[in-house]
C-alpha cells in the first residue's frame, strides 16, 4: 500500500515521465486442508493446515469451526476431529473455507515413558530446600519427573481429545530416620476402551536428603569485669542465632575454656583473667555441624 514514484524514459529520445504508483496486494492467501492422523496428544498443539501468500510470510490461520466424533470402540482411533480453517493475510485477504479431518489416535498405556526415581542409590537424590514443592514439602512434578508419551507430557491430561485420565498419589515412607524423607509417588493411567478400561501403575521413589549443615552466628565480642578475689568473672552468653535449610536445628554445644556444655541454652559462665575464645557447634538432624567462635 506504499506509494511509489516511477520513471520512463524512452530509449531512442530520452524524454522521460514520472507517476506515483500503489502497490497493492488483493490476492488471497492458498489454504490447503488434507485429512490428517495424530497422536491424540498433539492436537492441543496442531499447527496444520499449510497456508501460504504472495506477499505476507506469515499470513494468519482461523478456525473456523470444530466438531469433535467421539468413536470409543475403534481399535485405532479414540475421537475424529473435522475442523473448518480460514486464512487472513496482512492486507486483510481472506481465503475461501477448507474442511478437513484429523484422526486422533489412542495412545498406547505401554509407550508412556515414566519418570526415573530419584534416591541415593542412584545417585541423583533432592536436596531439601532447593526445589519447588507443594504444601506438604513434597517436590512438584516439574521438579521430579513428568510422564512423557513419544517425548510429550502425558500430564495432566486436561483437554478433550484423549480417553485417558492420568494422576499420582504420594505416600510418605517413615523409616525412624528423619535424615532421609522417603516418598512413593504412585503413577496411575486409565484409558477408556468400549466398554472397558486399562489402567497402568508405576512407582517412582523420591528421596529428599540434607547434606548441608546450619548456618550459625555468634554473638558479639563481650568484655566483662573479673571480681577481685578470684580474678574471675561470671559471664551471661548469649544464644548464636541458628538456622537450618532442611528443618529444624538439633542442637547447640559451646566449648569455652571450662569445658563442654551440651544442648547450651543461655546462663552464665565462669572465665578466668584474659583473652577467652568461646566455640558455638550446632548440628541439625542430620548430624551436619557448623561451627563459630568470638
Amino acid at each position: 500500500g506504499k506509494p511509489l514514484t516511477a520513471k520512463v524514459i524512452n530509449a531512442c529520445s530520452g524524454n522521460s515521465c514520472w507517476s506515483t504508483i500503489r502497490v497493492e496486494d488483493k490476492l488471497k492467501p492458498d489454504i490447503i486442508c488434507l485429512n490428517d492422523t495424530i497422536d491424540c496428544t498433539v492436537m492441543k498443539s496442531y499447527i496444520k493446515p499449510f497456508i501460504t501468500d504472495n506477499c505476507d510470510p506469515f499470513p494468519e490461520r482461523i478456525l473456523v469451526d470444530e466438531t469433535l466424533e467421539n468413536t470409543p470402540c475403534n481399535d485405532l482411533y479414540s475421537k475424529i476431529v473435522t475442523r473448518t480453517y480460514r486464512a487472513k493475510d496482512a492486507s486483510g485477504n481472506l481465503s475461501a473455507d477448507c474442511q478437513m479431518k484429523i484422526f486422533l489416535k489412542r495412545i498406547q498405556l505401554d509407550s508412556i515413558v515414566y519418570p526415573d526415581s530419584l534416591a541415593r542409590i542412584k545417585g541423583n537424590p533432592l536436596i531439601c530446600g532447593t526445589f519447588a514443592a507443594d504444601s506438604f514439602g513434597r517436590p512438584l512434578p516439574s521438579v521430579s519427573g513428568i510422564p512423557l508419551y513419544r517425548g510429550l507430557s502425558a500430564w495432566p491430561n486436561r483437554d478433550k481429545y484423549c480417553d485417558y485420565i492420568a494422576g499420582y498419589e504420594d505416600l510418605e515412607q517413615f523409616t525412624g530416620h528423619d535424615c532421609v524423607r522417603k516418598i512413593r509417588r504412585n503413577w496411575k493411567f486409565t484409558l477408556w476402551y468400549c466398554n472397558t478400561f486399562e489402567i497402568r501403575n508405576y512407582v517412582q521413589l523420591i528421596e529428599i536428603v540434607d547434606p548441608n549443615p546450619p548456618v550459625i552466628a555468634c554473638p558479639y565480642d563481650i568484655t566483662a569485669t573479673t571480681d577481685g578475689r578470684t580474678c574471675k568473672a561470671q559471664v551471661l552468653i548469649p544464644m548464636p542465632k541458628a538456622y537450618d535449610s532442611c528443618g529444624q536445628v538439633l542442637g547447640i554445644d559451646l566449648y569455652y575454656p571450662g569445658g563442654i556444655i551440651k544442648d547450651y541454652t543461655s546462663r552464665y559462665v565462669e572465665l578466668p583473667v584474659g583473652l577467652n575464645e568461646l566455640r558455638f557447634v550446632a548440628y541439625d538432624l542430620c548430624y551436619n555441624y557448623s561451627e563459630c567462635a568470638f
